[in-house]
C-alpha cells in the first residue's frame, strides 16, 4: 500500500513539475509597467454622458514574476470620491496564452483574453451584444489606454481613454 502511495505522489510531483516548467511565464515585455502610475481620463456612460476621472494604478510582479498584479482606482476629480476600483491578475497559461482575471468594487468580475507585445498590451472580453477591448501603449514613464466596444467585431466605438505617468 505504501509503495502505491509513493508512486502516486511521485507521478503527481513529476506531472506538476513538467506542467510548471512548460509554462515558462515570461513577463519581460510588461516589466516597465511595474510601479505606481497616476493621471486622468474619461469614460462614456451607457446613456452617452462623458465622465472625467483621476486614475492611479499600482502594478507589481509577484510569485517569481509569474503573475502581474494590477490595482486601479478612479476618483471623481472634483470630490475625490472613489468612483471605480478594480483588481486584476495577468497570468500565462500552459498553452502560452495570456489571460487576465479582473474584479471590481461592485463585485463584478471577468476573465479576459490578454495579448502582449513590446510596449503594448490589449485585453478583451465578450459582453451581451458585443465585445469590449482595451488597447494600451506604454514606455518607461507614460501609459495610454483606450477602450472600445464593438457589436460585430468590425465597427468599434470609443468609450474610455486614460493617460498616466509613472510616479
Amino acid at each position: 500500500m505504501k509503495t502505491a502511495q509513493y508512486l502516486i505522489a511521485l507521478i503527481f510531483f513529476l506531472g506538476f513539475t513538467l506542467n510548471t516548467s512548460a509554462q515558462s511565464n515570461d513577463f519581460e515585455h510588461l516589466k516597465p509597467l511595474v510601479g505606481n502610475w497616476s493621471g486622468s481620463g474619461w469614460s462614456r456612460t451607457p446613456d452617452g454622458k462623458i465622465e472625467k476621472f483621476n486614475q492611479t494604478e499600482k502594478i507589481e510582479l509577484k510569485l517569481k514574476d509569474n503573475i502581474l498584479v494590477i490595482n486601479g482606482i478612479g476618483k471623481n476629480p472634483e470630490s475625490g470620491e472613489i468612483t471605480f476600483e478594480a483588481f486584476a491578475i495577468v497570468y500565462k497559461e500552459a498553452s502560452g496564452e495570456y489571460k487576465m482575471t479582473a474584479h471590481t468594487q461592485e463585485g463584478g468580475h471577468t476573465l479576459a483574453s490578454f495579448s502582449v507585445e513590446l510596449n503594448k498590451f490589449s485585453w478583451w472580453f465578450d459582453v451581451p451584444g458585443g465585445t469590449i477591448k482595451y488597447d494600451a501603449e506604454f514606455s518607461d514613464d507614460t501609459w495610454t489606454e483606450k477602450g472600445n466596444f464593438s457589436p460585430d467585431g468590425q465597427q468599434w466605438y470609443p468609450f474610455f481613454e486614460m493617460t498616466l505617468t509613472k510616479n
